[in-house]
């Protein structure tokens, strides 16, 4: 570890700021090679894509595409009906999904993975290889690390 790291605080080798995919495949790469790892986030773990973006986005798009085939009549002779979209029941099948996947690719990996810490809280940077880390209103947690990824 670098002479960063031998201060007052959290010493880790990597911190990275986000908890979405990227940051997931940083760590666990990191953590692989025997780094201890650091993820920072302020919102919900899996960030953009998998709780706003392509994953919600995909799911519901899926859900178009089957009504739409389903009143479409493709073939002469087979009978094809869609009735009103039951959306409360869409939406909830939808968040479902992405609890599903929140726990698994990402919850779960935290809880198997060695020298991973998860930190939901608001960082900022301190210095090259310093980082402050709100958490409600918790005192500022700071946070050392020979590398930190934004």
């Amino acid at each position: 570890m670098s002479d960063c790291c031998k201060v007052p605080g959290e010493s880790f080798d990597l911190v990275i700021l986000g908890g979405g995919s990227g940051a997931f495949a940083a760590a666990s790469r990191a953590t692989s090679l025997g780094a201890t790892v650091a993820i920072v986030e302020r919102g919900v773990i899996g960030g953009t894509c998998l709780n706003v973006g392509c994953v919600p986005s995909k799911i519901l798009i899926a859900a178009a595409k089957v009504r739409h085939s389903a009143r479409q009549r493709a073939f002469a002779g087979v009978p094809t009906a869609a009735g009103n979209v039951d959306a409360v029941a869409l939406f909830a099948q939808k968040s479902a999904m992405l609890d599903h996947f929140r726990q698994e690719k990402y919850i779960d990996l935290v809880a198997r993975t060695e020298n991973l810490t998860y930190i939901e809280g608001e960082a900022r940077l301190l210095s090259p290889s310093a980082v402050a880390v709100s958490v409600g209103e918790l005192r500022d947690r700071t946070l050392h690390a020979g590398k930190i990824i934004v």
